[in-house]
C-alpha cells in the first residue's frame, strides 16, 4: 500500500515483512546527513514532528546515545498533553537508529529502527 502525505509528491510505503513488522520507505530530497540531523536534533524535530495543527511540542530532549533516553510532549492550545519517550539502543550517524518507542504506561514498549541509505543526493 502506498499513501501519498504531502503536495510535493512525496510517498510513503508502508509494509507488513512479517505478522509483527509494520516497514516504511519514504524518498527525501536531501543528503542522509541532514535527515539523520533532523530525526535526531531538537532543534529541528519540534518543527516537523507535529500533528493536526494547533498543537506544539514543548518538550523535546535528545540525549543521543546508546542507553541515552528520548523525550517529546506535545500540547494542544486547550492544554491538552500527550507524550512518548523511549531508549536509543543503536545509534550510528547517519545511517541507523535502534530506539524503543512508548506512548505512556498503558501502551505496549515497541522497538523501531531507523536505517537511512543515500542515492544520487536523496535519501
Amino acid at each position: 500500500m502506498a499513501v501519498n502525505t504531502g503536495s510535493r509528491g512525496s510517498v510513503t510505503t508502508f509494509t507488513t515483512p512479517s505478522d509483527r513488522e509494520v516497514a516504511m520507505t519514504r524518498v527525501f530530497d536531501a543528503p542522509r546527513r541532514l535527515v539523520f540531523e533532523a530525526w535526531t536534533s531538537p532543534k529541528h524535530v519540534p518543527h516537523w514532528m507535529l500533528g493536526p495543527e494547533g498543537w506544539t511540542m514543548p518538550v523535546c530532549e535528545i540525549d543521543l546515545r546508546p542507553g541515552g533516553e528520548w523525550h517529546f510532549v506535545w500540547r494542544k492550545s486547550n492544554g491538552t498533553e500527550m507524550e512518548m519517550r523511549g531508549v536509543y539502543r543503536e545509534v550510528k550517524p547517519p545511517e541507523r537508529l535502534v530506539h524503543t518507542e512508548r506512548w505512556g504506561a498503558e501502551w505496549p514498549e515497541t522497538l523501531n529502527t531507523v536505517v537511512l541509505t543515500e542515492k544520487d543526493g536523496k535519501t
